[in-house]
């Protein structure tokens, strides 16, 4: 019984977390487990969120994007903007696979749209 109230308690809290105030899988789990959520059920929650509701990935992308518009506005060079946007994102609890995507991503496109990034 208390195995299905964790469960449920899991799953509405990684959901109101990613409406609200999405995170990556790794904050997301250190939080859990700082709750007192088993490690298996945070793994099953986790892994049911991502599957269907949510992808870790355009979580990222959402979170990158919006860092970028107050990097943008401060004009700094190319390699800062990256690094820090890099660095928001591991803070964010984000894989390193999952940010290096991300980031090469919005700087490719970024070539093409943004001409104040040196």
């Amino acid at each position: 019984n208390n195995y299905l109230n964790d469960r449920e308690f899991t799953l509405n809290w990684l959901r109101y977390r990613m409406e609200n105030r999405p995170l990556g899988n790794r904050s997301l789990e250190y939080e859990l487990r700082e709750k007192g959520i088993d490690s298996e059920i945070i793994k099953e929650s986790l892994d049911e969120v991502y599957a269907g509701e949510f992808d870790e990935y355009e979580v990222a992308v959402r979170l990158a994007e919006k860092k970028m518009v107050s990097l943008k506005k401060r004009k700094i060079e190319h390699n800062v903007t990256k690094k820090r946007l890099f660095g928001h994102l591991q803070r964010k609890g984000f894989s390193y696979d999952t940010i290096e995507r991300v980031v090469n991503n919005i700087f490719e496109n970024s070539k093409h749209q943004a001409p104040n990034l040196k």
